[in-house]
């Protein structure tokens, strides 16, 4: 993602290469869309690919990633108006100009006085561009004063909280990649990157498991069993069905969720073992320790359950699984059986002993 202020005149063109959205900030600012001429006033916005922005005003030009390239060039984005209004925080304002999961650009107003409350995301990189007033923005280091026309850049995982002080309404742009929908966790702290612990999720935490669940579909769709849609259709009652029968494990950065997986100790089929399963971890937390965590407190878990040895399956072509699985001491064994989703693709069962610590001459996974 890429975000540009650009002051145009008389002959003046800024040209947009690939998909990009595009913000008027004051004055006339015309942009063509293919073969059509938009012509936006101050507040308005439009998406598509290959823009040419033109006219006498000031523009905010956003490139976006590659990878919603055809969802952003289908979408046309309108003005802040009550069809994408919503409300937030005490008395504050929103508009939603675009949103895709991988990228949303909003317009926020603050009243004078108010403070949204100190949070993180946990994937989401996002930029704050002022329109109007001066609200400072709290980081972990030191407030940073804004004025019109100032940007400032949160990247994931950055306590951050906006602040309006002055005497009049602040405005401003959120743009977040990906979109900050069930990405955000309130914190009472400014840990950056807090040391990992892991807990059994209670049964009235039914939701977190549930989020946890969609959002591991949703990245990796081929590594689980079942589908996004059947997932979301299960109930609450299914769900503390489900806490109820299996040890839910959630990894935690401070406050932040950032992997889960599931110890089955019922589940041994074929050979008495307890069952590993549905591991997952947030995409910026992987090759830090998560895994390792999640996986050894499963393994703690086993043994008090009497367990001699834990197993686990992994489906065949998902490489990524199964090295890491061997980095933590698994072997496969003889055991297949067809994966749920597509009979026709084996899994493969792997196993290790219960006991503390990597297997005798596997590397123990450290946090970079």
């Amino acid at each position: 993602m890429s975000v540009a202020e650009h002051q145009l005149g008389a002959g003046a063109v800024v040209a947009a290469t690939g998909p990009a959205v595009v913000y008027a900030v004051e004055g006339d600012v015309s942009v063509v869309v293919g073969s059509d001429r938009v012509l936006l006033r101050p507040g308005d916005a439009v998406a598509g690919a290959d823009l040419v922005v033109a006219g006498s005003g000031r523009a905010l030009v956003v490139g976006v990633p590659a990878v919603v390239a055809a969802q952003v060039a289908a979408e046309r984005c309108f003005r802040a108006d009550a069809r994408n209004h919503y409300s937030w925080g005490d008395g504050c304002d929103g508009w939603r100009l675009v949103e895709h999961p991988a990228l949303s650009v909003r317009q926020e107003r603050m009243p004078p006085g108010t403070t949204e409350t100190t949070h993180v995301h946990i994937e989401a990189h996002q930029v704050f561009y002022v329109l109007t007033g001066r609200p400072v923005m709290a980081l972990p280091d030191r407030e940073y004063p804004l004025a019109p026309g100032a940007s400032i850049a949160v990247p994931p995982r950055v306590p951050h909280q906006m602040r309006n002080r002055g005497p009049g309404d602040s405005t401003f742009l959120a743009i977040s990649a990906p979109a900050t929908a069930a990405d955000r966790s309130d914190v009472d702290c400014a840990l950056v990157a807090p040391p990992v612990t892991v807990r059994r999720l209670a049964v009235d935490e039914w939701n977190l498991a549930r989020t946890f669940r969609l959002a591991a579909l949703a990245a990796d769709p081929a590594a689980f069993g079942g589908s996004h849609a059947d997932v979301a259709a299960l109930d609450e009652a299914a769900w503390r069905a489900e806490l109820e029968r299996d040890t839910w494990l959630v990894a935690f950065a401070g406050p932040v969720p950032v992997g889960v997986t599931v110890f089955s100790p019922h589940d041994t089929y074929p050979d008495g073992a307890p069952q590993l399963g549905a591991m997952w971890v947030g995409p910026s937390w992987r090759r830090q320790g998560v895994a390792t965590a999640l996986e050894a407190a499963a393994r703690a878990a086993a043994r008090r359950n009497g367990a001699a040895s834990i197993g686990l399956w992994v489906t065949a072509g998902n490489d990524d699984a199964r090295a890491v699985y061997e980095r933590l001491g698994y072997h496969a064994s003889d055991a297949t059986k067809p994966a749920p989703r597509d009979p026709r693709v084996p899994m493969f069962r792997m196993l290790r002993d219960v006991n503390p610590g990597p297997a005798i001459g596997v590397p123990s996974e450290t946090r970079g």
